[in-house]
């Protein structure tokens, strides 16, 4: 079992790698690229997927981390270490990784807007467009 502060540690080691589209390195990284790097370095899952455009056409995107051996939990439930999936427009097209969640909970992410991996408070929009919370396989 890995435990969570690593997972979260080892997402934190992203953080100032600038935003590409399907980026899998360290020269360049997407939403999905930061969890199938950190989860590859873990030897967590594989939650590696191509091929998508840069606008969601279908809902596909969660049902993608379910596939990859994921567990859907509430999204009061999550806890540092999980996945947390937002609707950036119409779709659920946006991951990242639940570094806090107590009183100011925080996601570590790599966003086109932000044209990097950060580390940001959940709060604001960011609150609104949660859709679905997964615990990964093998952390706890």
């Amino acid at each position: 079992m890995i435990e969570r502060e690593v997972v979260v540690t080892e997402a934190r080691r992203w953080l100032g790698v600038r935003w590409v589209h399907q980026g899998r390195s360290e020269f360049g990284i997407d939403c999905v690229g930061l969890v199938v790097a950190v989860t590859k370095a873990l030897g967590i899952a594989d939650y590696d997927f191509k091929g998508y455009p840069r606008e969601p056409v279908a809902t596909q995107f969660v049902g993608h981390f379910l596939a990859g051996g994921a567990t859907r939990i509430p999204i009061p439930e999550a806890k540092p270490a999980d996945l947390m999936i937002f609707r950036d427009t119409i779709y659920p097209c946006h991951v990242g990784i639940v570094a806090a969640w107590s009183d100011s909970p925080t996601i570590i992410h790599s966003h086109a807007g932000r044209r990097k991996v950060v580390e940001e408070r959940m709060a604001g929009d960011w609150s609104k467009q949660w859709v679905a919370a997964f615990a990964m396989p093998g952390v706890g």
